[in-house]
């Protein structure tokens, strides 16, 4: 485990998603509170509990090759003084070979402060009603 400190909910926010977008299962367990009570739900799975059950599902979703890429739009934020809820779209590029597909992601992220460290609580994402958009890259050229 990290002994990152992150000073706001957009600190840890950023570090989320780095650590998302480069397979990185450490500083993914470092931006996870190490408390009772965390909740992830991955997009159209079953809700996990518990830091064992959410660090696992993502250390398995790292064993995929990375290939991926994360831009955040339509970003909102509540914040009391030691909660932050914040809404995203993650629109999520990830490439397979000459393929390439674009989807959109709805997600909610729940920071706590503990111990002057903002650390994720919860994590519920859910795709979007667009369509995914799959293209190949490939190109026809020689050089």
């Amino acid at each position: 485990m990290s002994s990152a400190l992150y000073n706001t909910p957009q600190e840890a926010e950023t570090a989320f998603y780095h650590a998302f977008e480069r397979a990185d299962i450490d500083l993914m367990s470092s931006v996870w509170a190490h408390i009772d009570g965390i909740e992830c739900v991955h997009p159209l799975s079953d809700r996990l509990s518990g830091n064992k059950d959410v660090l696992e599902s993502w250390r398995s979703m790292f064993q995929q090759p990375p290939g991926l890429s994360i831009k955040i739009e339509a970003q909102q934020c509540v914040t009391s003084s030691t909660l932050a809820v914040h809404i995203v779209d993650e629109h999520i590029t990830m490439m397979e070979g000459d393929n390439m597909q674009q989807s959109v992601i709805h997600a909610t992220n729940v920071y706590q402060l503990i111990d002057s460290n903002w650390q994720m609580v919860v994590h519920h994402a859910s795709p979007s009603r667009r369509p995914q958009q799959k293209q190949s890259i490939r190109s026809e050229s020689i050089h």
